[in-house]
């Protein structure tokens, strides 16, 4: 039996105050949701990270990986979805091309992203997607206590 979470994340260097959820930066850039939603229910998570993009101005990340079988992520804003990639065939990828930009990138990111896109292994691209948005995707509860093993940062390493 493989990986199954969600996480919720805040493009945004400043501190995130929002009733009911808590957040905490782990990495530079973002800020991370670690209480105060459902980490295993996807449509849960994915209504409040609708919500609390409603609440913020900055982009939201909402991430999913099913028994690390597939991966799902949305950018949201205003709580409306700008950019979604699924390995799901049923779910229509929308502006992936946006991404790059939308997260700080130069144009010249297209490609990279495609490139890890098209791997495989749900995992591996999981851990490659971490390296390029620079933030933790699976931010297990148990790695709270020691919060260095949480820390990403844009790199290519995997790549």
């Amino acid at each position: 039996m493989g990986t199954t979470l969600s996480s919720i994340h805040i493009l945004s260097n400043e501190t995130i105050k929002i009733n009911d959820f808590e957040f905490q930066s782990f990495s530079e850039g973002w800020q991370t949701c670690i209480a105060g939603f459902s980490d295993q229910d996807f449509r849960c998570a994915w209504n409040e990270a609708k919500l609390i993009s409603k609440s913020v101005a900055c982009p939201v990340l909402h991430y999913f990986i099913s028994d690390s079988d597939y991966i799902h992520f949305r950018f949201l804003q205003n709580g409306k979805c700008i950019a979604q990639y699924s390995d799901d065939e049923f779910v229509k990828n929308k502006n992936l091309y946006g991404i790059p930009s939308l997260i700080g990138y130069g144009d010249g990111n297209k490609k990279r992203l495609s490139s890890i896109l098209s791997c495989a292994d749900a995992d591996e691209k999981t851990q490659m997607l971490e390296e390029y948005f620079g933030v933790c995707l699976l931010p297990f509860s148990e790695c709270l206590s020691d919060p260095s093993m949480l820390k990403r940062e844009r790199c290519d390493t995997l790549y």
